[in-house]
């Protein structure tokens, strides 16, 4: 079960044949962060509204999360975003 971090592989493909012993170090790794957004009203994450959203997230990146303007009976609400 995820923790909701990952070490992603960012080196190239390669094929390895073996035919005796061998030793293989593998060091291009990032980590990556699971990052979950629940809003009760559409919020503006990246430029995508949407009211929830659920993405891996690499160290250091950043996610911009804006607030939206929402319609209710024809009644316009502007929520405060973070």
């Amino acid at each position: 079960m995820s923790n909701g971090t990952r070490l992603v592989y960012l080196g190239s493909n390669e094929t390895i044949i073996v035919d005796s012993p061998l030793n293989i170090t593998l060091s291009a790794f990032k980590h990556q962060y699971l990052v979950t957004v629940h809003s009760e009203y559409p919020v503006s994450i990246n430029g995508t509204y949407t009211t929830n959203t659920t993405k891996w997230l690499y160290s250091g990146e950043v996610l911009m999360i804006k607030p939206g303007t929402v319609f209710s009976d024809g009644v316009f609400l502007s929520e405060p975003g973070s």
